[in-house]
C-alpha cells in the first residue's frame, strides 16, 4: 500500500480549528489521490473476479476475455509501490532534509507506526477472531504466524492470514531502509549521480530475477512463482526504487528545463498509461508462468507506473480526471479497503449464490454485495482506528514543536 495521501509536510497541518477528514489537505498533489484510487480499485477487482474465473477465463467477446482487466488487477499493487516510493521520499526530504538526527529518525519511525500498524493490527484481529462470517483462517501454529506477521516478515514466510498482507511486508522493509538510503544518495555531488545511484538500485531485482532463471529450475505454476519471485522484498522493490527516482526528479524540477515542457510531461504520462493499459487489457497474465513473467514483467509495470506518476506531478496527463473528490475519498479509504476487502468475498459469494443459479445473476448480485460489505468494513476501520491514530500522530508532533 501507498503512503498517506498528503505529503506529510508542515504545510498540511491546520493553522486553526479542526479540518474535515474528507477535505484534501494543503500540500498534497490531487492527481496522486486519484492514482491511489485506481490502484485500490484494480486490486479489489482482481480478487472479486477470482470466484468467477475458470480455467478458460471469464466471458469472451470476439476472442477477447472481458474479465481480463479485472484478472490483471494485481498490477495495482505495483502502482502502490511506485506511489509509496515517491511519497515517502518527498516526506523525508521536505520534513527532515538530507541530514537525519536521532530525533528525526524517532519522529519518522513514530509517524510510520501510527500510519500503518494500528489499522493493520485491527484488521488482523478481525481476521483471526472469525468475526467475518465464512472467512476462515486455519488455526495451525497461529501464534507463530501472528508473530511473524507482526514483524512484517510475511513476504518471505507466507502471507497465510490474509494473502494481501504480503505487500505490507515489502513496504515496511522499504520504510525501514528509506531514510538511510536517501541520506547516502543525497550526499552525492550531483543530481545525475543521485539519479544513477537510484536507477542502479531499481535494476537489482531484475538482475536477481534473471539470475534465478538462469541458475534455477523452471517455474510453471502461480503459487510457486508467487512465493519464489513475486513476494520477497529483494525481488520486488524495483517499483519502490523507481518511485524514489521520480521523487528526486520532481524535487529537482526547477533545475531541469524539460520538466516545464508540457509536450514532454504529457508524453511521459500518456506513454506510461498506454503501456500499463496494454498490459492490463490485452490478455490475462500469469495464466502460465513464462520467462517474461519471472524476469521483466514487474520492472515493465513499475516503469509504466513511474512514467505515469512523474508525468502527472509535472503537469501532464489526465490531471483533472484524477483530481476529483470521489477519487479522493476512495484514495482516503484505500489502506483500510486493502486490508479488509478479501475477508468479505466468501460471504458475498454465498449471498450472491442464493440469488439464482445463472452465472450472470450471481455476478450481478455479487458485485454490489462485495463492494458494499468491503467498503463498509473499510469505512469502519478508517473511522474507528485509522483516523484517531493519525490525529494522535499529528497532535503529538505539534506538542513536540511547542
Amino acid at each position: 500500500m501507498a503512503a498517506p495521501s498528503s505529503l506529510e509536510t508542515g504545510l498540511e497541518r491546520p493553522q486553526g480549528g479542526a479540518r474535515s477528514p474528507w477535505v484534501r489537505p494543503a500540500g498534497s498533489i490531487p492527481a496522486l489521490d486519484g492514482l491511489r484510487a485506481v490502484a485500490i480499485m484494480l486490486v479489489v477487482a482482481r480478487h472479486g473476479i477470482q470466484p468467477f474465473w475458470e480455467a478458460d477465463g471469464f466471458s469472451t467477446l470476439g476472442g477477447w476475455d472481458v474479465g481480463t482487466a479485472f484478472h490483471n488487477g494485481w498490477m495495482g499493487v505495483d502502482l502502490f509501490f511506485v506511489l509509496s516510493g515517491f511519497l515517502i521520499t518527498l516526506h523525508i526530504v521536505r520534513r527532515y532534509g538530507s541530514e537525519f538526527g536521532a530525533g528525526d529518525l524517532r519522529d519518522y519511525a513514530r509517524r510510520r507506526v501510527y500510519r500503518i500498524v494500528p489499522a493493520y493490527v485491527a484488521s488482523m484481529a478481525v481476521a483471526v477472531s472469525g468475526l467475518i462470517p465464512l472467512f476462515d483462517v486455519h488455526r495451525e501454529a497461529m501464534l507463530w504466524r501472528i508473530g511473524y506477521h507482526l514483524l512484517f516478515l510475511q513476504d518471505y514466510l507466507d502471507a497465510d492470514i490474509v494473502v494481501a498482507y504480503w505487500s505490507l511486508g515489502v513496504e515496511e522493509k522499504f520504510y525501514l531502509l528509506a531514510p538511510f538510503v536517501l541520506m547516502a544518495v543525497l550526499r552525492l555531488s550531483s543530481g545525475r549521480a543521485r539519479y544513477a545511484a537510484v536507477a542502479t538500485l531499481a535494476c537489482i531485482p531484475t538482475v536477481l530475477r534473471v539470475a534465478a532463471v538462469v541458475q534455477g529450475p523452471g517455474v510453471d505454476d502461480y503459487p510457486t512463482f508467487f512465493v519464489q519471485t513475486r513476494s520477497p522484498f529483494h525481488l520486488t522493490f524495483d517499483g519502490l526504487a523507481l518511485g524514489v527516482l521520480a521523487a528526486l526528479v520532481y524535487l529537482d524540477r526547477e533545475k531541469l528545463s524539460w520538466t516545464r515542457n508540457q509536450a514532454i510531461t504529457s508524453t511521459l504520462c500518456w506513454s506510461g498509461i498506454v503501456v500499463f493499459g496494454a498490459l492490463l487489457f490485452v490478455e490475462p497474465m500469469m495464466e502460465e508462468i513464462s520467462v517474461f513473467d519471472r524476469t521483466a514483467m514487474q520492472s515493465l509495470i513499475a516503469l509504466a507506473s513511474a512514467s505515469t506518476l512523474l508525468g502527472l506531478v509535472l503537469g501532464g496527463g489526465p490531471i483533472r480526471l484524477l483530481s476529483g473528490q470521489r477519487l479522493f475519498v476512495v484514495g482516503k479509504l484505500s489502506y483500510a479497503w486493502y486490508l479488509m476487502h478479501l475477508m468479505t468475498i466468501p460471504l458475498s459469494w454465498e449471498l450472491a449464490n442464493a440469488s439464482g443459479t445463472s452465472t450472470l445473476t450471481v455476478f450481478v448480485t455479487f458485485v454490489p454485495v462485495y463492494l458494499g460489505l468491503s467498503l463498509a468494513l473499510a469505512l469502519g476501520v478508517h473511522v474507528a482506528v485509522e483516523r484517531p491514530f493519525l490525529a494522535r500522530r499529528d497532535a503529538t508532533r505539534r506538542i513536540d514543536s511547542m
